[in-house]
């Protein structure tokens, strides 16, 4: 049996018209009862009929991209293109996803977030504020990326790292253990940032390798 339909409510969003959701069953695990409104959707294929994901609130799927298995949208987020939300993955806030790009496992992308291109976000990574996460960037474990951080190329952000506040990760470089990226640091080459490293300040790291201390350059 559907697990919902498609509404005669609707709106235009980028010259797709999308559809209103609405409940035909209770879907315990997303906390919806039969006959509850969700968001919008261009079509039957954008959210899967079966498990437990959803659309809520004034969320928009549509292009080809796809939500499903118990993935959640929310807020005002748009997935768009080819993106993939599964998982027990949340989308909330007006983050934006689109490209290629996956989310999932319990990865969170919050407020202002874009993730694009084939960027993935999955295990328990968090995304938030206005970061920006594109190319073939990952995030993932219980990495967290915030601020107006950016990532990008083939980094890859893993490990209990945080990168924040303009930092800006690129090339090959990887960032995991528990360090810290923060202020306007570069990070770019092939680097490798690990253990209890901070980089911050205005300092500039390219093909670097540091597991521990500061660089710093104000």
């Amino acid at each position: 049996m559907d697990k919902y339909c498609l509404t005669d409510e609707s709106i235009v969003v980028s010259g797709h018209r999308l559809y209103r959701i609405q409940a035909l069953v209770d879907i315990p695990l997303a906390s919806v009862e039969a006959g509850s409104l969700g968001g919008f959707v261009e079509s039957e294929n954008n959210l899967s009929q079966s498990g437990h994901a959803w659309v809520y609130e004034n969320a928009c799927v549509f292009d080809q991209a796809k939500v499903f298995s118990n993935a959640r949208v929310m807020g005002r987020a748009k997935i768009s293109e080819h993106a993939e939300i599964f998982g027990n993955a949340m989308i909330s806030g007006q983050a934006t996803i689109n490209g290629e790009a996956k989310i999932y496992d319990n990865a969170a992308v919050s407020d202002n977030a874009t993730i694009r291109d084939q960027a993935k976000v999955f295990g328990d990574a968090k995304v938030r504020g206005d970061a920006k996460i594109f190319g073939s960037a990952k995030v993932f474990d219980n990495a967290r990326v915030f601020g107006n951080a950016y990532i990008y190329d083939r980094a890859r952000i893993n490990g209990s790292a945080r990168v924040c506040n303009h930092a800006d990760i690129c090339g090959n470089s990887v960032v995991f253990g528990n360090a810290i990226i923060c202020d306007h640091a570069r990070v770019h080459g092939s680097s490798e940032i690990s253990g209890t490293a901070i980089i911050h300040g205005r300092a500039d790291a390219y093909d670097c390798v540091k597991d521990s201390g500061y660089l710093d350059l104000v």
